[in-house]
């Protein structure tokens, strides 16, 4: 089951990398972060902040940029938007976070009261 789910974001991303191409730039640049578990600290951010600034630095307009994520990647591309707010850069035109895991340390109400219903948590974990 896992496999198929990566194999279906995998194929999510790329239609969306595609869609995006063909809305306002023949180009696209996406970045593959590294897995939530490999990261230390904001590592990520960090990296996607000096990625979306080289970005802006190269004359694409934030207009023209689209950030999208999902589940770990969503958390950190949310966190990336509030870092380039913090450091005055330009908001881009879309941010698209798909079941965003924004609460690290898991210790949130809703973790505990709708584990049965979340397809995500592990049957007898919960």
């Amino acid at each position: 089951m896992h496999n198929l789910e990566i194999n279906a974001k995998e194929k999510i991303i790329m239609a969306l990398t595609e869609l995006f191409k063909t809305i306002e730039t023949s180009k696209s640049f996406r970045q593959t972060c590294h897995l939530i578990t490999q990261a230390v600290n904001s590592s990520a951010v960090y990296d996607a902040v000096a990625i979306y600034a080289w970005l802006l630095e190269q004359g694409y307009k934030a207009e023209n940029i689209a950030f999208a994520g999902d589940s770990a990647g969503g958390g950190i591309e949310l966190a990336t938007m509030i870092k380039c707010k913090d450091d005055g850069l330009p908001m881009p035109a879309v941010c698209a976070a798909f079941s965003p895991c924004t609460d690290m340390t898991l210790s949130g109400e809703s973790h505990k009261t709708r584990a049965k219903a979340d397809p995500c948590i592990p049957k007898g974990s919960e």
